[in-house]
């Protein structure tokens, strides 16, 4: 079992970096692309929590990184 903590529920970050639909992208540790999940309007904190990256996933992701486009926005490290 992995969870994802994404920046934004740590103090300081710029919740800005939310307001855009660039795709969110999983990558796993060697920096391969493992999900893609795109969106035409702007993600919010409440979106992205909400998403059961183990049931999209499986195993496979035990230590994954999450990008908003280019921006990292979160990690199973955290």
């Amino acid at each position: 079992m992995f969870h994802i903590k994404f920046l934004f529920d740590l103090k300081g970050f710029d919740v800005s970096t939310l307001e855009t639909s660039e795709p969110l992208i999983i990558k796993g540790p060697t920096d391969e692309i493992l999900l893609t999940l795109s969106k035409a309007s702007p993600w919010s904190a409440t979106q992205l929590r909400a998403i059961d990256f183990e049931a999209l996933l499986g195993d496979e992701a035990d230590v994954c990184d999450a990008y908003l486009g280019s921006n990292w926005i979160g990690s199973t490290e955290i």
